[in-house]
């Protein structure tokens, strides 16, 4: 579902979730050559306000969880393999 098209100079994900396996998984499937995908950063989700996010656990409500949020970006940097990882606040 992720195709980055010619004309884009700089490519990026955003990605929503309040479990740090499932970041962590999205993050190596990234990282695997055969996936194809180029990405040139990955954005976490932290700002969203909406309940429908928050109550998952994901969006602004991961901020609250430091236990959540620590391991799922030590996963991601360990993963990515130098790909920049962001937080949106």
């Amino acid at each position: 579902l992720l195709k980055r098209h010619s004309s884009e100079d700089v490519f990026g994900i955003q990605l929503a979730s309040g479990y740090p396996d499932q970041l962590t998984r999205i993050s190596e499937v990234l990282a695997n050559s055969e996936s194809n995908i180029q990405v040139d950063f990955v954005d976490i989700n932290m700002g969203c306000p909406l309940d429908l996010i928050c109550n998952k656990g994901a969006g602004a409500s991961l901020m609250m969880h430091h236990n959540r949020l620590q391991p799922a970006l030590i996963g991601m940097v360990n993963t990515l393999n130098g790909i920049p990882v962001t937080l949106k606040m």
